[in-house]
């Protein structure tokens, strides 16, 4: 097995981009750089960049970002290897290929996937049984989970068994490495008491596969049907699950429509489900965890426009800032991002079924944009009518916007902080 050489594909990325895209679409000087109409989505008005000095083309008007090979990918709608290929062709270079340094390198394509089917078949497996039980169907029905949001969320269910899965599996696929993969997904747990005894993590808990942006199960979360603790289980880090790179039913919302006019970003698996029940928007759950700035790539190659919906205690508000400066460094063109805080005690689940979805809109209609919210917390027990107060929110401000792509945007939050603390610039350090 060989690869492709990293330092190879860094040169022929940026070696000359305004040959290679130019021959594509047609590009005007502006400076240092080139723009056009963006061949990704419609425009009148040139939003799209091409900057050689800085190695990359950009739209302002979409998630649009990358180098030559980036671009060739998705203009021609060819794998990576190809666009490589007529990259490489285009600048006259051939392409070089080095060994692998180790044999588990190679090897692990083939470990994927395995893992990849064994989640698929426990998926299945936790679908089936879902349909056999009772008191799994009567729970989702008190929760207002429909048949049809069930099926297109492939909902199921962990059977109260200590090795249901692992003799389903097992009898699927005989062998050690059965076990062995799925106690690397963390499906199978091991025994403290009985030394080498592996048994089902997953026990009478309502069961949500997490599919990746390729709509592979990669992962799960369970939702306890008794007292158990936790009351969500969620399946540990693995080769293929890397919770913060995934969004919980991104996969369903962008198979409805590709290109989204907005996402609503949630906390919780029902309220995911809500949101479709309702055909409130489209939305997608963080799954308890920190939003991070993988996950904030994710929703812009799908959309303009995020909402994050939080609870509006201390927490809420906590979470609500930490996703803010982490979508800055996202942010210009036309990409909005909005903050809702709900009513005490309202999650969005608990608002679509006893207020409507009209609530709901409501709601969203009075987000508060993300700038509005970022001074708001920025300026939490600053006294601005002092020197020390505006000096203080200068120091807290300056980072988070120059964290900001140089842009109208950045410019108009530069010169907010400007009118508030009477500073020119950023301070200087020396």
């Amino acid at each position: 097995m060989s690869r492709i050489p990293q330092h190879f594909l860094d040169e022929i990325g940026t070696e000359d981009l305004v040959a290679i895209i130019g021959a594509r679409i047609a590009l005007k000087p502006a400076g240092g750089e080139f723009t056009g109409l963006c061949p990704f989505h419609n425009e009148k008005t040139p939003s799209f960049t091409v900057s050689p000095s800085k190695g990359f083309y950009h739209c302002f008007g979409c998630p649009a970002h990358g180098n030559a090979i980036n671009f060739v990918m998705e203009y021609e709608g060819v794998d990576f290897l190809d666009a490589v290929s007529i990259v490489a062709r285009e600048l006259g270079r051939e392409v070089p290929r080095e060994p692998r340094k180790t044999s588990s390198t190679a090897a692990a394509p083939q470990q994927h996937a395995s893992l990849y089917g064994h989640c698929k078949g426990a998926g299945m497996f936790f679908a089936h049984e879902l349909g056999g039980d009772g008191s799994a169907l009567s729970y989702l029905a008190r929760r207002g989970v429909g048949q049809a949001i069930a099926s297109e969320y492939e909902l199921g269910y962990a059977p109260d068994s200590w090795s249901a899965l692992k003799l389903a599996a097992t009898l699927a696929k005989p062998g050690a490495s059965t076990e062995r993969d799925l106690q690397t997904l963390g499906l199978l747990s091991k025994s403290e008491r009985q030394p080498g005894r592996l048994y089902d993590r997953f026990r009478n808990r309502i069961m949500f596969p997490i599919m990746d942006e390729r709509g592979r199960v990669v992962g799960f979360g369970g939702r306890a049907l008794g007292d158990a603790s936790p009351k969500y289980l969620n399946s540990p880090e693995s080769p293929i699950f890397h919770k913060g790179q995934i969004l919980y039913g991104l996969w369903q919302a962008v198979r409805r429509q590709r290109r989204l006019p907005r996402i609503v970003v949630v906390e919780g698996f029902f309220d995911v489900l809500a949101m479709a029940e309702f055909e409130a928007a489209p939305a997608v759950g963080t799954m308890g965890t920190s939003f991070t700035d993988s996950q904030a790539k994710l929703l812009f190659k799908y959309t303009n426009q995020v909402y994050f919906c939080f609870d509006a205690d201390r927490a809420g508000r906590a979470a609500a800032f930490s996703a803010a400066r982490t979508v800055l460094p996202h942010l210009g063109g036309e990409r909005q991002v909005g903050f809702v805080f709900l009513p005490a005690g309202e999650d969005p689940d608990s608002l679509l079924r006893g207020a409507g979805v009209e609530a709901f809109h409501d709601q969203l209609a009075a987000a508060q944009p993300l700038s509005e919210f970022l001074f708001a917390e920025l300026s939490q027990g600053v006294q601005l009518s002092s020197f020390e107060g505006k000096a203080q929110l200068a120091e807290r401000a300056f980072p988070l916007i120059d964290s900001i792509p140089p842009g109208a945007f950045q410019e108009l939050m530069r010169r907010h902080l400007v009118g508030l603390t009477g500073l020119d610039g950023r301070p200087s350090t020396h």
